[in-house]
Parts: structure tokens; C-alpha cells; sequence
């Protein structure tokens, strides 16, 4: 999966999330630790910013690369 489209579902998995939590799930998400833009779990990017540089997708890649190398 190309990087634009990981962005788009996790986006999406994001808000369905903080829909059912009833609160902004940004920055608590699994792979927003391997985000340089999540502080304490709190994300500092703007969504636009998240979307052009597909953010929250180079953190998933990021953590599953991490995972894959432990397993």
C-alpha cells in the first residue's frame, strides 16, 4: 500500500475511533509514538499537515517495521 493511501485509512480508522471514544484520538494511536510530530501523545500536526506529509503513515511503517524486526 503506497503511503497517500495508508494515510487516507488510518484517517479514517482514526476518526471511526474517536467517534466511539468520544474524543480526539490524534496522538493515541499505536504508531504515533514513532511520530516526530506526537509529544506525550499529543499530536502537534495539523490535519492538513498529517495528510501532505502522510505522517501518521510513516509512523505505521515505522512501528511495523520495529515489530517485524522483533518477531
Amino acid at each position: 500500500m503506497k503511503n497517500i493511501e495508508r494515510q487516507k485509512s488510518l484517517d479514517k480508522e482514526k476518526w471511526l475511533l474517536s467517534e466511539s471514544e468520544k474524543q480526539d484520538m490524534s496522538g493515541k494511536m499505536g504508531y504515533c509514538q514513532f511520530c516526530n510530530s506526537c509529544n506525550d501523545g499529543v499530536c502537534v500536526a495539523s490535519q492538513s499537515e498529517r495528510e501532505k506529509g502522510v505522517l501518521c503513515a510513516t509512523a505505521y511503517n515505522r512501528a511495523d517495521r520495529k515489530r517485524r524486526k522483533q518477531a
